[in-house]
Parts: C-alpha cells; structure tokens; sequence
C-alpha cells in the first residue's frame, strides 16, 4: 500500500525506524513503537476477521490509551471509519456502528465484542498481510463530537487527508525527536486525539499520567489541557523545578492562573481553535526578570479575520466576528445540514466566537455570539463574567448562566463549586464584588447555587445547559421528596 495520507500507514512507517523507543509510557507500563506496530497490525487483521470493510464504521469503548491509538491506525489501514463511543452517541441515530469494540466492563452493546488479550496476536487462520486503505484521502473517517454547550451536538467529519495535514502542522509541538506530550484531556476528547495522533506519527511519546511528580522524573516536554483542569490540578501543587511548556485550549486562562502556571513551567501557551479548524493561534506567556507578565500571539499557516454581521472587515481594535480558513478546515456535520450551513460558509468556518486584536499584537477571543447575557438590554459577557468569579478565594469552579423562568425573564444565575471548609456566605459575597468589579451591577448573580462537580464538556468548556438541566433535576427531585410524605399520609 502506498498511501500518501494514510495515518495508518504513517505510523507504521515511523514505528519502523523506531522500534526500541517508547511509544506510550504509563507509571507501570511502557510500549514501545516496535511493540505496537505489531498491535497495530493483528488488530486490523482481527477487524478483518469480523467483517470490517471500507466505508464501515467502527466504534471504541475504552479508557485504554494503548487500545483506542491502536484502533485509530488499525481504521486507517482498513479505509474504515472509526468514532469514540461517548454515552451521547449511543442513542444518536446518526450514528450506526458495523462493530462495536469495547474494553470496559460495561454490558456488551449490540454488535458489541469484548476484546481481549488475543487481538495482541494476529487470528490463527490469518493470512498474508494485505490491506486496502482508504478509496479517496477526502472520505469521511473519523467523526468527533463537539461540546453541544448550547443545544444538539454537532459531529464533525474528518478525512484522512485533514487528519495527516492537521499532524504536518502539529510538528511545532514536537521540536526533538522523542519530545514527550501529556493530555489532561479525557479519552476520546478531540483534543486529546489530534495530539495523540501527532506525537505518535511524528515519532513523540505520549505519557499517560496525571502525576507532575512524574512528569518531572520522565522530562516532559509538553503538558495539554484546558483552563479548569490545569486550575485543579495546580490549585494546592507547587513543582520543585518547572516543566518546559504547558498548553492550555477550551478557553482562555484567567490572568491569575497564567502567573501560577508560569511558577510551574518555563513558558504558557494559550491556544485558540476547534475541532473544526484546528489549532489557529496561540500567545505564549513569559516571565521577564522583573517579574512581568509578556505575551505574543503567534498565527501559522491560517487566515483569521475579524468581520461584522454582514461580512465587512471591522477596524483594528474593535471587537468582530470570528472566521477562519485553512487548509484542513474540517468536512462537515454529519447529519445537521442547517448547521453546516451556518458554520461554513465561502471557504470560510465561523466558530460562533467574537475576538479582538489588541494594540499589542495579541488577540483575544472576548466571548461568543450565544455566550452574550442580555440583562435588561445591558450585554454582560459571561466569560469574563465566569473568570472573574474562578479568581475568588475558596472557589474551584463557577459557571454564569441565564435560568428560564416561564412568567418572567431569565434570571442570571451561578453554579458553584467552593473549597471544603469554605464559608459559603463568605464566598458569595466576594463573588458579588469580583462580580461588580468585572461586568458592572447588571452582571451580579441574582441567585447562587452549590454543587461537588460542575457541568463542563470534555474539553473544560462551560456547560451551561448542562447547568440548567442540573438545577431542573435538583428542584424536581426537591419537589418529589416533598409532596412524598403527604402521600403517604393520605394513604
């Protein structure tokens, strides 16, 4: 087979030249790259076995790293579509598996198969190595889901031509041979893939933990993750010494958190993109020897352009529409043709997201078209909104949202999740006064709410339907546990 674009193939050819060199290193495994092109190979014959062809989809259970890349390359070589089986899709009837591959300990979904230890060695009755690959680089192979904060998900179509093209542009990430690269992202995150896929092909290792300690011991080069997760992680956890580079994506990182993250690494990439079109930007953050803060925003091989509602270019320093254009912009939606409509337009993919280039150079993404509070005709921008409340003392996570209310406006309402032994009247009142502080009165909170865990998409993004459908399912079940004992009575 010789196939230009084949991820597959790629992989394979860069295993090849690496066979004794860590591919995926956990805290008590390690797999080099001669280890699993091997895998790589029985598990496509294993596909075979079952039937798979090209143009049919294949769908991956698991919270195994080595198993889900395995599954990716396999895919590839077969010229067969693969997706990440997320609870959401599983109901979807835009989705229809041919085969289901699954490693957790969930009940076997139909056409499910439990795969085991055997598919690390090719099928007795396996013949000669012989494998199609794709029909065209252009047909469709992997489907992502996107966050679907706002209403449907969305699942966006990548070829494997974009998929190798989006690797070429990921060598920026991967400056030696063997850089290692952490992602804090959850399996099946387009975030976490698109990295994984490019460290793998262009010959990187992937360290599989969510321990600093050893990412120290193991040099790390790269660390990925959105704001909040970094947040977390760091929240109470110095370094004795600094890793070279964090990347953060799913958000802008509040100013508070790109001073502690810059006490835990030499440089701060803050990264601006999607799914759809990839990494677009990033600014990187550096410490000077005063101990100031400086940035540069750096833009590669993409057009952004910063338009009003009608197309028109906006002036320098003002706020605009977002819209970007590359090479590898993402195929479609599948199965939401007014959505493609919206979102890819003339060559261009508009994101939803409004920006702005600032006097120095840098841009900022300054919130979204659906992310825009109308408060009374006052607009509050509930990112801003949402960093000022996540810099208060004793807070882990907040999220602002509008609360429907069927006989009067929505209420401006807040989600949050403080620190244990945190005062909780203590900690409103502060978020008030962040609250003031950043958007004005009209941007206060009338209501606050407490929750363990907020609903965030897989890429740390605001959940802010999610939020709604907490807070419905809350007072249902409040009102269930009080009308219960009167029943009982009555009874």
């Amino acid at each position: 087979m010789t196939q230009q674009h084949n991820v597959g193939l790629a992989f394979l050819k860069r295993a090849e030249t690496m066979p004794q060199i860590d591919a995926i290193l956990g805290e008590d495994y390690c797999l080099r790259y001669g280890e699993m092109h091997a895998l790589v190979l029985s598990t496509a014959q294993h596909l075979q076995k079952h039937g798979i062809e090209q143009g049919d989809l294949i769908m991956v259970r698991s919270q195994d790293p080595v198993f889900v890349m395995v599954t990716i390359f396999a895919s590839a070589l077969l010229g067969c579509r693969w997706v990440f089986g997320r609870e959401k899709l599983l109901k979807d009837p835009r989705i229809s598996p041919d085969l289901v591959l699954q490693t957790d300990d969930e009940p076997l979904l139909p056409k499910g198969i439990r795969v085991d230890e055997s598919w690390g060695r090719p099928p007795e009755d396996a013949g000669r190595l012989q494998f199609p690959g794709y029909r065209d680089p252009e047909d469709d192979f992997m489907l992502n889901m996107t966050s679907g904060t706002t209403g449907t998900p969305k699942i966006v179509v990548l070829s494997q031509r974009i998929i190798m093209d989006r690797t070429l542009a990921n060598r920026q990430w991967f400056g030696h041979p063997g850089a290692s690269i952490v992602s804090l992202f959850p399996m099946g995150a387009p975030a976490y893939l698109s990295r994984l896929i490019s460290a793998l092909i262009l010959g990187g290792r992937v360290v599989a933990s969510y321990d600093p300690e050893f990412w120290l011991k193991e040099e790390v080069d790269l660390v990925v993750g959105s704001p909040i997760q970094l947040h977390r992680l760091f929240e109470r956890r110095d370094l004795p010494r600094k890793l070279p580079l964090v990347h953060t994506s799913g958000g802008r990182p509040p100013e508070g958190l790109v001073r502690k993250l810059l006490d835990r690494f030499e440089r701060v990439a803050s990264g601006y993109g999607s799914t759809e079109g990839h990494n677009v930007l990033s600014t990187y953050f550096s410490l000077t020897e005063d101990g100031s803060i400086t940035a540069k925003t750096v833009i590669r091989d993409v057009e952004l352009e910063l338009v009003e509602e009608d197309g028109r270019k906006v002036p320098p320093g003002r706020e605009g529409i977002v819209r970007i254009r590359n090479g590898y912009l993402a195929k479609g939606y599948l199965g939401t043709p007014e959505a493609q409509t919206r979102a890819f337009r003339d060559g261009w993919f508009y994101p939803g997201d409004l920006g702005r280039w600032n006097p120095d150079g840098t841009f900022i993404v300054t919130g979204r078209l659906n992310e825009q509070f109308n408060i009374g005709g006052v607009k509050i921008n509930a990112q801003l909104l949402d960093h000022a409340m996540l810099e208060v003392a004793g807070v882990r996570d907040v999220i602002s949202f509008l609360m429907p209310r069927d006989d009067r406006p929505d209420r401006l309402t807040a989600l949050v999740a403080i620190e244990p032994g945190a005062d909780p009247s203590s900690v409103i009142g502060d978020l008030r006064l962040a609250a003031i502080v950043a958007v004005g009165r009209d941007g206060v909170p009338e209501r606050f709410f407490f929750a363990d865990t907020l609903p965030r998409t897989l890429t740390g993004k605001p959940d802010r339907a999610g939020c709604i459908a907490y807070l419905q399912r809350s007072r249902a079940t409040a009102q269930a546990q009080r009308t219960a004992p009167n029943e009982a009575h009555q009874g």
